[in-house]
């Protein structure tokens, strides 16, 4: 029977408590993608190069994502000599050139590159390349300056476009696509000349989500509950209550039959032989929750509070979209998911091999 009280304090918070978060404004947010290396090259320098680049935006101020957006940071390994050292003991010297490139996959453009060249030693062909992928320096001025130019060109990239993804969210929240939609819009950084009309285009569609959800999710709670007025069917229809805004028009419904549900719930005669002992951890639950609550409160302006929930909640929306979509790609494509989403993107970036373009120069 305890479930049947985390079901209710469950359904309550659901229906009455938004999560006070800090709003943060949206950084510049590139996919970062390093090709397989070639032998001699240890499979773990694969993941040493992924986490150079991720490092490596971290410390400009931009956030490595792994949503397929249009926007990739990569780079590319190049032997340029190699020398044995006769020792003893001996050892094998690699020069090589790590090509490094910011590009835009969608346009085939190539924001901003550079190239920096390394030697590394070891006493295997193996530890030479690791060694040489030891040296580049992610705070190295020339690093630093190629992340800079790429981003300045992003943030140029949406305020060109900023009108065109408007118009786009737009659309397709029309067709009741509000994730995908919210996540355009959550995509242009604060950097942006346009980033309040993004928010301002965020809330309007979270406005019309939230409507959309809540008469969906109501409608389809009263189903569960007629289905089965028991506590399977009060779960049932909590999975889809507890998805209801509280700023939703159709609330004041759904709280409705939240107390038809509860009502019901609390006549049940098994109910009542374990309420005393139920009640105390109810209790100490709701304890707990407002502790939490009073904590968060004090950490955050009330006055700022409510438009940064906002903010933040339609943010979460457009994020929630993207992991559903790669994560329907993994279901969809069965096995060999790994190896198709690494083909996919490595044909994106294929072009930097055989053509480099600029923009905005």
């Amino acid at each position: 029977m305890k479930r049947i009280y985390i079901l209710l304090f469950a359904l309550c918070l659901g229906l009455c408590v938004t999560a006070q978060t800090k709003g943060k404004g949206s950084q510049v947010a590139l996919n970062v993608f390093v090709d397989d290396l070639e032998s001699p090259f240890p499979a773990s320098a694969k993941q040493s190069l992924e986490r150079k680049l991720t490092t490596l935006l971290a410390r400009n101020g931009l956030a490595s994502s792994s949503y397929d957006n249009r926007f990739y940071i990569t780079a590319m390994a190049t032997p340029l000599t190699k020398d044995i050292l006769p020792g003893p003991p001996m050892q094998i010297a690699y020069r090589m050139e790590f090509s490094f490139y910011i590009a835009d996959v969608e346009a085939q453009l190539v924001f901003s590159s550079t190239a920096i060249e390394v030697t590394g030693i070891g006493p295997s062909e193996a530890k030479a390349y690791m060694s040489a992928l030891s040296k580049i320096n992610v705070n190295s001025k020339e690093l630093q300056a190629f992340v800079q130019e790429g981003k300045a060109k992003i943030v140029a990239y949406y305020d060109k476009e900023a009108t065109n993804i408007f118009a786009k969210a737009y659309q397709l929240a029309q067709d009741h696509q509000y994730g995908q939609a919210l996540f355009l819009v959550s995509a242009i950084p604060s950097e942006c000349k346009k980033y309040d009309q993004a928010l301002v285009v965020g809330g309007e569609i979270f406005d019309q989500y939230n409507a959309y959800t809540c008469n969906v999710e109501l409608s389809a709670a009263r189903a569960a509950w007629v289905a089965e007025q028991n506590t399977d069917g009060a779960i049932a229809a909590g999975e889809h209550l507890s998805k209801i805004y509280p700023d939703a028009g159709c609330y004041d419904e759904a709280m409705v039959l939240y107390n038809e549900i509860r009502d019901k719930i609390l006549s049940d005669e098994a109910y009542a032989r374990q309420q005393e002992a139920d009640n105390l951890q109810l209790e100490q639950q709701k304890i707990d929750a407002m502790r939490k609550k009073a904590h968060f409160a004090m950490q955050t302006q009330q006055a700022t509070q409510e438009t940064e929930q906002r903010i933040e909640a339609w943010r979460a929306v457009g994020g929630e979209y993207a992991v559903n979509a790669t994560t329907q790609v993994v279901q969809t494509e069965g096995g060999g998911v790994i190896e198709t989403v690494q083909a996919s993107i490595k044909a994106k970036l294929s072009f930097l091999k055989d053509k480099v373009k600029t923009i905005f120069n």
